[in-house]
C-alpha cells in the first residue's frame, strides 16, 4: 500500500478517523450517503445513511447476481453482491429482497436461505468445539 492510500474496511466495520485539519486540506462530507452492512440472524442487511429523499424515490431490484439501488432523481446508484450466496453458488432472488426507508436511512434486507442459516449454525458449532479443545490444553 502506498503512502496516502487507505485500506478498505471489512464488511460492517466502522470507518475510523475523521477529518484532521492539521494533516489534510480536505475531508469527507458528513452528508454524503454512507453504505454499510449489519446482518441479523434471519437476514443479510445493508443500510445507506444520509438519503433524505421521499420513499417513492427509491427502487431496489435484482440484476443477475447483484442487488441494485436506484433513485428516480438519479442522485444515488449502488450495485452490490451477496458474498455468502456466491460462496454457496445460490441465486440472488428478487422475492427475498425487501426494503424500507426510515430516518433518512434506506434499509435493504435479504432473507437468508435455509442452506445459509444451516451453514452459519455449523460454523458456530465448529468454533465452539475449537474453544472447548483449546480449554483442554
Amino acid at each position: 500500500m502506498e503512502q496516502g492510500e487507505e485500506a478498505e474496511a471489512a464488511s460492517g466495520a466502522a470507518r475510523g478517523g475523521g477529518f484532521n485539519p492539521h494533516t489534510s486540506n480536505i475531508g469527507e462530507s458528513s452528508v454524503n450517503p454512507q453504505f454499510g452492512r449489519k446482518d441479523t440472524p434471519k437476514c443479510f442487511q445493508w443500510r445507506v445513511r444520509n438519503l433524505p429523499y421521499p420513499e417513492s424515490t427509491y427502487s431496489v431490484s435484482v440484476d443477475g447476481r447483484q442487488v441494485v439501488i436506484r433513485t428516480a432523481n438519479k442522485k444515488y446508484y449502488k450495485r452490490f453482491g451477496v458474498p455468502e450466496l456466491d460462496h454457496l453458488e445460490l441465486p440472488v432472488e428478487e422475492t427475498a429482497v425487501s426494503w424500507e426507508h426510515r430516518n433518512n436511512t434506506l434499509i435493504i434486507s435479504y432473507r437468508k436461505p435455509a442452506s445459509v442459516v444451516s451453514a452459519e449454525a455449523q460454523e458456530r458449532e465448529e468454533i465452539l468445539k475449537m474453544g472447548d479443545e483449546v480449554r483442554l490444553f
